[in-house]
Order: C-alpha cells, then structure tokens, then sequence
C-alpha cells in the first residue's frame, strides 16, 4: 500500500451525529448507520478530489470492486462495506487499512452504545471514563470519550483538549495503533498543549509508531518529549511517562540493560505521584525486561507484587498482563502446569476486556502445551482461537511471530 498523505494535508471529514442524524433512513433506525464512517470516507474522497463515478472506476483493478451506486450508500450510512471494500477504498484513498478499518470498529461500537445517562455534567463523565480506563475496560471508557467528543465538538475548552488526549492513549491501550498515531498528530496541530500534555501525547504518539516497528519516528518524537521535558522542568506522571515510554523503546531495539534502568525509573516516579496504575503497568514491563536478562528471580517478585497490586486495586488489565508474565516464567521454567493456571485465570479477564495481545500470548501457549501433549482435539481448539485472535492485533509480539513461523514450518511439512 501507498504511503498516506501527509497529515498536514489530511480533512478527515468527522462531523456530529447530531449533524447528520437527518441523513439516516428512518425505517433503519434500529439498524446501525455508520454516519461518522460514512462522512470519513467522503472526506477522503473529497481531499483527493475525486467524484463517485471516479472511485468506482479506480476500484475496478482491485479485486473487490466497488459500483457508483454502492459507494454512494455506504458515504450515505444506508449500508456498511464489506472488509474487502474497505480494503479497496484504504488502497484507492492512499489511507492505512489500520486507519479506515479502527474508524470503522468505533463507529460500530458506538452505534451499539446507549446515550450517556442525562442528569450528570461532561465533567462527570469524563471522570467516569477515566476510572474505566484505570481499571481496564478501555472499551467503555471509549464510548463515553466518543460520545462527549461529539457533545463538545468545535467548543475549544480544555475539556474537548483532555477528551482528545484520553481518546489517543484509549487507542493505544486497545491496540489501534495506526488510528492512535493520525489522531495524535491531528492534535499537536490542531491544539496549543501545556507542556505535560505534550509530553503525554508526544509518548502516546511514540508508543504507537513503536507498536508498527517505525523506531526511528518513535525516537523522533521521544526527543521532543524530551526537549518539552528539559524545557519546561517537567515532573510528575509526565516525566514518568517518557521513561516508561524510553525504556519500552529500549527494550524493543534489544538494549535491555538501559531498558531495565528507565522501567525502574518510571515504577518510581509513577509511585511518588500515587500514579498506582501505571507503577504497576512499568513494575510488570521492567519483570518482562528482567527475564530476558535472565533474572528470574527479581522477575518473578516485580510481577507477584503487581498482581497482588492490581487485585487490590482492581486494575484489570494490570492483572491479566502480569498472569500471563506469571505464565511466561514459569513456561521458561518446563512448569506447564503453573503456565496453564495462569493463562486459563489471565484469558478469564483479558478475552471479556478484548486485551488481544494478552489473550493471544495466553492462547499461544496452551497450545503448546497441548501440541507437546499430543492433544490434538484441544490444539484445534486454541489454534482457532489464535487465528481469529492476530485478525485483532496490529504489532507482532514474539508469540505472534513464533506462531507464524510454526504454522509455516507445519505447512510446509
């Protein structure tokens, strides 16, 4: 695929759905629209400068081929494009597939999702949606995001730019990396951010390129955070943030010693601000650093005490990461029955909460385990699983290339 246009030149063509509720068919109303996805996509035609007639033409090199006709309904939220069409037109509007096919999940979900409940303030919300996210059900905490993202469109208050902010790092947090990398750049151009904000958002911005391997835009915007930093003496969660965000960068270009340091580094900081989420999120990152560096041992204690941290303290996520740690010690360890213990009790949290990444980490080993067993009724099983598990996940883990690699080697046996 074609690299995107660059941001600077993107309109993404997002409108209200108070604006445009007129547009639905009213004998559809308990069908879902897709009005957000619609007008995306008009806005991408558009910036290109192309007509319906155009579109139409062009995908007719593609396999999946789109009619004037079609087109018009799914810009118009009277139908919704196969996976295939949204393939095409990603490829026809020179837009990443990861991009077109997130807008598409969140205008899905949404859809699905009642009204926010009257009788409280956006401020109230929002703090709703925050405690959502701290315990890990970054799905709803989405929703409510999405839903006064709209309610506050266009009024430039300093809760539209905090709104924005915890969209990006909801992103993140649910694997949409390429959605979460063009709408953190939107707002480092669209707002004017204190300088913890732009710290948070520049690693928010760096985590993301870092999920789709781009290490050298990760660092990119690694130094600028860093400049802010300097610049404006930054403490607090945000100084945590960009050593939590430096040492995950550390780690991913195989420098695990350094990485080691800066998780260190971020679980301190994030304690001296009772930040207690996310010192338990850098305490279960630095245990993972520790076991490539071969210390079991001090592995195995970070991971114990974030757990019992996370069950306290109802951290979902936070608890469903550090059993499948758990799982990948013992795993190293020939413990296969304390690997499946933890994977069954992290897959109970982390499959509900749709933490693919954790769920397929949990899934890749019961499968091997049940492979070495010769099991062959409950390798069927998980492998199904793990196959409609990587259709959710945008960065290969260790696990995913491993699994690959072996379905490879299996079919060419």
């Amino acid at each position: 695929m074609a690299n995107p246009i660059p941001f600077v030149q993107r309109d993404s063509g997002f409108k209200s759905r108070r604006v445009t509720q007129q547009r639905t068919n009213e004998a559809d109303n308990d069908k879902p629209s897709y009005i957000n996805f619609g007008l995306y996509l008009r806005g991408l035609r558009n910036r290109l400068g192309l007509s319906l007639k155009t579109v139409s033409e062009l995908t007719q090199d593609f396999p999946v081929k789109i009619t004037k006709s079609h087109l018009s309904r799914i810009e118009n939220a009277l139908t919704a494009p196969s996976f295939g069409m949204m393939a095409t037109l990603a490829q026809v509007y020179r837009e990443p597939m990861t991009v077109v096919s997130g807008k598409f999940d969140i205008d899905y979900r949404r859809d699905q999702e009642q009204p926010l409940p009257p009788g409280r303030t956006s401020e109230a919300h929002f703090r709703e949606a925050q405690r959502l996210c701290t315990a890990g059900r970054d799905v709803e905490a989405l929703m409510i995001l999405e839903a006064l993202r709209e309610e506050e469109e266009d009024t430039g208050s300093a809760l539209s730019r905090k709104i924005e902010l915890a969209r990006v790092r909801c992103l993140v947090q649910l694997g949409k990396f390429g959605l979460a990398k063009e709408e953190a750049e939107r707002l480092t151009s669209q707002y004017r951010l204190d300088p913890p904000d732009q710290i948070h958002l520049l690693t928010a911005l760096a985590g993301a390129c870092l999920r789709q391997r781009k290490f050298y835009l990760a660092q990119v915007n690694l130094d600028a955070a860093d400049r802010v930093s300097r610049e404006a003496d930054v403490s607090g969660p945000a100084h945590a943030a960009l050593e939590m965000a430096r040492g995950h960068l550390l780690a991913a270009t195989n420098r695990m010693a350094e990485a080691e340091v800066a998780l260190g580094e971020a679980t301190k900081l994030y304690e001296a601000a009772s930040a207690h989420a996310e010192a338990c999120s850098a305490k279960i990152d630095r245990a993972a650093v520790l076991i490539e560096l071969r210390d079991i041992a001090t592995a195995r204690r970070l991971v114990g005490e974030a757990l019992r941290e996370a069950e306290r303290n109802g951290f979902e996520r936070q608890e469903a990461c550090a059993l499948s740690t758990q799982a990948v010690i013992a795993f190293r360890e020939g413990n296969l029955a304390a690997t499946r213990t933890a994977c069954v009790r992290s897959n109970t949290i982390a499959k509900p909460r749709q933490y693919y990444k954790i769920a397929f980490r949990n899934t890749y080993f019961l499968w091997k385990i049940d492979l070495g067993r010769g099991d062959s009724t409950a390798a069927k099983a998980s492998e199904k699983d793990l196959k409609l598990l990587l259709s959710r996940i945008e960065d290969p883990s260790d696990e995913v290339r491993d699994y690959l690699t072996l379905r490879a080697t299996k079919g060419n046996a």
